[in-house]
């Protein structure tokens, strides 16, 4: 069977996201999936299941690390916390302290001579859903 639903966060679609689908009774872990540009997802699960409960969360990466190297991809959580995270769009090094970033979604930081990206940070959302 074949489940389809959207993510939202503060109304509006969340894309990106990792999806988690549990069996509603059992807790058995049903499927995973990630959700598109639209906050959509599709996850396969067994016929028969009567309810599910999906979690979706956000990568918060590891703590910012001083004088370190960053890879594309990998995510720093800045301290303190504002519900920002800083993804890396360009490998390089950073400094020994994170500079003071927007704290806008989209907006582009450089740390060091590595190239982030700011994304807002979405507290894991859970739905019950009957089938």
């Amino acid at each position: 069977m074949q489940l389809t639903d959207i993510v939202t966060s503060a109304g509006s679609p969340s894309a990106g996201r990792q999806v988690f689908v549990f069996d509603a009774i059992t807790l058995k872990p049903l499927g995973k999936s990630i959700t598109d540009l639209n906050g959509r997802f599709v996850c396969n699960i067994p016929d028969g299941t009567d309810s599910v409960v999906v979690v979706a969360i956000d990568k918060i990466g590891p703590d910012f690390k001083p004088s370190s190297g960053y890879m594309v991809g990998e995510i720093i959580k800045p301290y303190p916390f504002k519900g920002f995270i800083l993804e890396c769009q360009i490998d390089g090094n950073v400094g020994d302290s994170l500079p003071n970033y927007p704290e806008k979604d989209g907006a582009i930081v450089t740390v060091g001579n590595a190239l982030f990206v700011v994304r807002q940070y979405f507290q894991p959302v859970a739905k019950f859903i009957p089938l």
